[in-house]
């Protein structure tokens, strides 16, 4: 996933509308700035555009907090983030839930959270995938691939859980790198490797087996007697099979005769 733009409307420290467009900025940037200006705030909002919650420690954080302070009372808030993923560009507009003054009465009333889910064709055209709060957590999940929990400790790795990382034990470790990387197919290669290496292995164990009978039944001394024996039965077998092949003319015409006699008999 690639973020493209994010707008900010009354969200955190910034008041009024603010706008990201990350495509203006290089492969690889730095965000930075002094504590309480909002760093955080853009990882949340991005976070919060996506799942519909905060991440790591604040995800129990009211939603109805996400709205700056500073604008006015009557105003709306709302994160705007489009972002690319497989060549395809998406958008998500989340409106947390808020308490907004009533023109009529001048009172404030709560506002429910509201969000649509955009795809948007290479003509800049927009095909809503969903726009209801409770589905659009689920599509992102699938489509990207990554649960609320997952990107938060792969994707947006806390502060202080660097270290954490690194100190994991290795199937752990294992598990979180499988999910940022396409490691699938390079998986079902070992498998079959290690199948094949297991067919091979018996193979051979079976080939050695073989090999131990035959050791086991072989005599040198029974041999050496035994040769004798074959070679004359060899040549008894070779003088049989001449004399067959001698015989085998005469009886080749013996047969032509007693057809022909057949054949004429017939007639």
């Amino acid at each position: 996933m690639k973020p493209v733009k994010l707008i900010l409307n009354n969200i955190g420290p910034f008041s009024s509308e603010n706008t990201i467009d990350f495509d203006s900025l290089g492969d690889i940037f730095l965000i930075s700035g002094k504590t309480g200006s909002g760093k955080t705030t853009l990882f949340d909002s991005m976070f919060y555009a996506l799942y519909g919650a905060l991440p790591g420690t604040r995800a129990g954080t009211d939603k109805n907090l996400m709205k700056c302070q500073f604008s006015p009372p009557e105003t709306d808030s709302f994160v705007d983030f489009t972002f690319k993923l497989n060549n395809c560009k998406y958008r998500i507009i989340r409106h947390p839930p808020f308490k907004k003054l009533s023109a009529k009465t001048g009172k404030t009333v709560p506002t429910e959270e509201k969000a649509v889910f955009y795809k948007i064709n290479r003509n800049g055209e927009k095909e809503i995938l969903s726009d209801k709060v409770s589905e659009i957590k689920k599509t992102v999940e699938n489509l990207l691939g990554l649960s609320e929990e997952e990107f938060s400790s792969i994707i947006l790795l806390p502060q202080g859980k660097f270290a954490e990382f690194l100190h994991m034990n290795s199937t752990d470790r294992k598990e979180v790198l499988s999910k940022l990387f396409p490691v699938e197919k390079y998986r079902q290669v070992i498998l079959s490797a290690m199948e094949k290496n297991k067919i091979n292995k018996a193979r051979i164990e079976a080939v050695e087996n073989q090999i131990i009978a035959i050791q086991n039944d072989f005599n040198p001394e029974t041999a050496e007697k035994e040769i004798p024996v074959m070679e004359n039965n060899r040549t008894e077998l070779k003088n049989n099979m001449e004399k067959t092949r001698r015989k085998f003319p005469n009886a080749q015409k013996k047969l032509k005769r007693q057809k022909r006699k057949k054949f004429i008999g017939t007639d």
